[in-house]
């Protein structure tokens, strides 16, 4: 799979659930051969708070997701961005400080 763009995790992270042929998260027999995928090409940007996860070993095998994963800046969407991406700004500001004990 390739995918363009700018990926923005609104609640918490990016990534692919981890789905099985069997026991927990299995899917409908019709759709096992998705369960292991072999490539994902990310070409783009990935916002996230969390850890990426588009891959899932089950006792350090390769078990669900994609086996191979490439990730690739498109430079082009820092000066040339789609209408309503979210932006920031070279003016920054102190928000808040907070020292806990």
């Amino acid at each position: 799979m390739i995918l363009n763009g700018i990926f923005i995790a609104q609640k918490g992270r990016y990534g692919r659930n981890h789905y099985t042929t069997s026991g927990t998260n299995q899917v409908p027999s019709a759709y096992d051969s998705y369960v292991v995928r072999t490539q994902l090409t990310t070409v783009g940007t990935i916002v996230s708070n969390g850890r990426t996860g588009t891959q899932w070993n089950c006792g350090g095998l390769f078990c669900s997701g994609y086996e191979t994963r490439i990730d690739s800046y498109d430079n082009r969407l820092s000066t040339s961005p789609p209408p309503f991406t979210p932006y920031t700004s070279l003016d920054y500001k102190f928000v808040e400080w907070r020292e806990e004990n």
